[in-house]
């Protein structure tokens, strides 16, 4: 699955006054020069484990927000039923930090859904409902 996450975290360390500096309130750099959220999915096959390396750019806000949306491809494992056994399938996705704890790391969601908005039919598999859950454990 083709998709991308959108990802915002504050590094005190990027903060800035823009009266100092030209009135820069943005900046937009490679992603390889700040740190970011070790995020992995847990269900994907172990060569595509680890989250996104794409060339994208993150953006920097004075007061430190860091703002990154990389793409990625998802290549999940999921349950193996034959047809006759159930006319749909449920295919679960965990992801999280690969080595933080949530009380070094909080991951926050600001939506409970995946939107579809570039979804598109391959005429074999239809993806009716998407959602989101939260697992602090």
């Amino acid at each position: 699955m083709d998709s991308w996450m959108t990802m915002e975290w504050k590094d005190d360390f990027l903060t800035w006054e823009p009266k100092e500096f030209n009135n820069i309130t943005i900046l937009s750099i490679p992603h390889t020069e700040v740190w970011k959220p070790d995020l992995s999915i847990y269900t994907s096959t172990p060569d595509h484990a680890l989250f996104p390396t794409s060339n994208t750019r993150a953006v920097i806000f004075p007061d430190g927000r860091v703002l990154w949306v990389p793409s990625f491809t998802i290549k999940n494992r999921c349950p193996v039923l034959k047809r006759q056994e159930t006319s749909y399938y449920v295919c679960n996705i965990r992801m999280g930090s690969w080595t933080y704890s949530l009380d070094l790391m909080d991951i926050e969601l600001n939506t409970f859904y995946v939107r579809r908005i570039f979804y598109y039919r391959n005429g074999i598999i239809n993806c009716v409902v998407t959602e989101i859950l939260y697992d602090d454990s």
